[in-house]
Parts: C-alpha cells; sequence; structure tokens
C-alpha cells in the first residue's frame, strides 16, 4: 500500500469510529435550508406550489435530484436551480454568521460515481457561491470510488461503512483552508452528511459543517437538521 492509500485508509477508519462512537450532539452539525416531505407521502399532498418553478418542495428536490446539466442543454432546468441556489446562498451567509466563517470551501456531496453530465446540485452549489460572496468558493473535493445501491430517496438506509467507504478526496485542499461545508439534496438519517463530514476533518484536518436543501422529519415530525 502506498503513502497516498495509507492515509486514505487511515482516515476512512477514523471518520468511522467517530459516526459510529460519537452522540449526534459531538459530530458535525447538520443544517438545512427547509423541510422535505417525500414524494407521495401524507404532508407532501398539502404543499403549496413554488411559483418559480411551478412544483410543489417534494417534486421540485426530486426533479433536481435527476436535473443533469448538459452543456447547452439544461436551460429548463436553470428556474430550479436558481431557486435552490438563492435558498442555499442565503443559508451559507447565515451559516458564515452562525460559526464565525471567514471563508469556506464548499462542495456537493457526490451520490454516484462521477462521470457524464454535470448534476443539478453541482450547479445550484456554483451558483450559490457565486450569489453569496467571495468568501464561499465551490470545490470539487469529493468522489465516489465505487457505486451505491439505489435506496428510496429520502428515506436512505445505507450504512456508515456503505457511505465512508466509497467516498475519497477528488484532490489536495490548499494551505489556510480551515472549513469546508459540504451540502447534499436531502438529509433525512444524516448518514450520508456526517459520514463525508468526517472523512474531511479526518482526512484534511479542516472543520466541516453539513447543510442540505431539504431535510425530512421523523416519525415524531422532529426534522433531521436545523433550519437555518
Amino acid at each position: 500500500m502506498n503513502e497516498a492509500a495509507a492515509r486514505l485508509a487511515s482516515a476512512r477508519e477514523e471518520a468511522l469510529v467517530r459516526v459510529k462512537t460519537l452522540a449526534k450532539e459531538r459530530l458535525t452539525p447538520l443544517y438545512a435550508c427547509g423541510p422535505y416531505h417525500p414524494w407521495a407521502s401524507p404532508a407532501s399532498f398539502s404543499e403549496e406550489i413554488l411559483p418559480e418553478v411551478g412544483l410543489p418542495p417534494s417534486s421540485a428536490l426530486l426533479t433536481l435530484k435527476r436535473l443533469r446539466c448538459v452543456p447547452g442543454g439544461y436551460t429548463s432546468g436553470m428556474p430550479l436551480v436558481r431557486h435552490y441556489a438563492d435558498l442555499l446562498a442565503s443559508a451559507l451567509i447565515r451559516l458564515a454568521g452562525k460559526h464565525g466563517l471567514p471563508s469556506a470551501v464548499v462542495c456537493a456531496v457526490p451520490s454516484s460515481r462521477r462521470g457524464g453530465a454535470e448534476r443539478g446540485l453541482d450547479r445550484v452549489v456554483e451558483e450559490a457561491c457565486a450569489a453569496a460572496g467571495s468568501r464561499f468558493r465551490p470545490l470539487g473535493l469529493l468522489l465516489r470510488t465505487a457505486s451505491l445501491e439505489p435506496a428510496h430517496f429520502g428515506r436512505t438506509l445505507r450504512s456508515p461503512e456503505d457511505q465512508i467507504f466509497t467516498l475519497a478526496p477528488a484532490l489536495e485542499l490548499e494551505p489556510g483552508a480551515d472549513w469546508v461545508v459540504l451540502v447534499d439534496d436531502v438529509v433525512s438519517s444524516g448518514t450520508t452528511l456526517r459520514g463525508a463530514c468526517a472523512l474531511m476533518e479526518s482526512y484534511f484536518g479542516v472543520r466541516t459543517l453539513g447543510l442540505a436543501l431539504g431535510a425530512t422529519p421523523d416519525r415524531g415530525e422532529r426534522l433531521s437538521a436545523e433550519i437555518v
């Protein structure tokens, strides 16, 4: 095993231990731009239409998740991207004030092995950083080294091992980067975001925050992340 592979293996093991042994209160804080009710759930039927995109929030996030931004062919999805980019930009600015972030790298969490067209979430992160100001810089820090089995959107049951051991840094951080904000479309159990944050902290030695566009409620209707 070469030095780079050994470093990644060690960071993965350390991240897994942290996620599985630490209480949630001691793990990376998770935030969301708003609530998300899984499509076809009772609550989703009472949602109001978002005028900017002509869809209720549950359908809008599903559509964004499936959006692929092919150069010259994503125009129809831009209202959706702009809507969520505005929400994300506002959330980033509020988080900067809440945690005293002088600057931060912002990275979309990859949902599958990279390749092909850019995802809607990737474009949302780029647009949001441009709107939020120069202290936020979009950067594709993470990649998937193996595909994950499909899971019901908003009801992810993947294990911490599945999440952490299929993630790897895509590049090195420049010196002086102290904060990384990891962005996902939906947070439900928190396994994906917390696993990604723990890996970034173990590998790079940075501080992280997890931010999702939507947070699902549990059976007691308590949201899986703090709305910011």
